[in-house]
């Protein structure tokens, strides 16, 4: 059978888009987050997305490639492709990559990245063979909430406080426009020392979108303090349609570490977690951050597949 590309609808597409999502991803696509990221598509960013269909107009499969307006000037592009699962190995990826890649090329990319599912294991050979080879592999982890034990650590939270560090969620301060810097400039602080990131920073017009998302608590950012100085942060993000909790990063300042804040971080996020009463609580890391995946499997995080992150130059 043929198949061709026609652009992206999204008033009419998106349910589709979601069903072949959530034939693989872990956590569950849902047509209102499709339109929120669509929706929250940055203003200035470089993008093409288009859908392959049959012969009869049905969407077999989609893809994007996108360069956000403060990745312009280095020409970062992000790529990504999904094809229904019963028609695959019928060229229908090849057809959607091809497109995509000269459209970056002739929107000045420099590199592509994307992301290869580890459980899916053709979506990495289909990107090698493309070109893409992995720059890092990113573990995930899961933590069954309903049978963790908190007895080994019963002292971790309160040892680390008697050394001069409290604890606090951003619920329990005012939201101000300040503190939305604070909050801002700590986290960026913060991320810019994780093993294996080297993004470009989001601008805070982008990264304060985050307190308007459904999956947004305040009180499930949790942070460390100095005094008055803001020094470990851990965010977490709760997914309804999974009734899971996401914990998407956890990091201390450097002069600060040694001294179980981060366990005690992961401790508080846990707490959020049992409050909230769901089952699972998700993380991922670098598999180069020894530190932060030793502190996972001590509370009993267990690895799942993770994520490959690959490269290419588009020429």
């Amino acid at each position: 059978m043929a198949y061709h590309l026609r652009p992206f609808n999204p008033n009419t597409d998106f349910p589709r888009q979601a069903d072949i999502l959530n034939t693989f991803e872990p956590i569950i696509t849902t047509v209102a987050l499709l339109c929120e990221q669509h929706r929250n598509r940055p203003n200035g960013a470089i993008w093409r997305q288009i859908a392959a269909v049959d012969g009869n107009g049905y969407l077999v499969g989609d893809g994007i490639v996108i360069c956000p307006p403060w990745s312009i000037e280095e020409g970062r592009f992000y790529f990504a492709a999904a094809v229904d699962p019963g028609f695959r190995r019928q060229g229908i990826g090849r057809l959607l990559y091809d497109d995509l890649h000269a459209f970056a090329i002739q929107n000045g990319a420099k590199w592509i990245e994307t992301l290869a599912l580890e459980a899916l294991p053709e979506a990495r050979i289909f990107a090698e063979k493309c070109g893409f080879v992995v720059l890092r592999h990113y573990f995930d982890g899961v933590l069954d909430i309903t049978t963790f034990d908190a007895t080994p650590f019963a002292d971790v939270i309160e040892t680390v406080q008697r050394g001069g560090i409290r604890f606090f969620s951003y619920a329990e301060i005012e939201d101000t426009p300040e503190n939305r810097h604070r909050l801002y400039d700590l986290e960026i602080r913060l991320m810019r020392d994780v093993p294996g990131y080297d993004f470009p920073d989001d601008p805070y017009e982008k990264w304060v979108q985050r307190f308007e998302k459904p999956e947004f608590m305040a009180d499930a950012q949790v942070l460390a303090a100095d005094g008055d100085h803001w020094i470990g942060l851990a965010t977490l993000e709760y997914f309804k349609e999974d009734n899971i909790m996401h914990n998407g990063f956890t990091a201390v300042d450097p002069a600060y570490r040694g001294r179980n804040i981060a366990l005690a971080l992961k401790l508080r996020a846990i707490e959020c977690a049992q409050k909230k009463g769901v089952p699972q609580m998700r993380t991922n890391n670098d598999a180069l951050n020894a530190p932060m995946l030793a502190i996972n499997r001590k509370l009993g995080y267990q690895e799942v597949p993770g994520v490959y992150r690959m490269k290419k130059a588009p020429a």
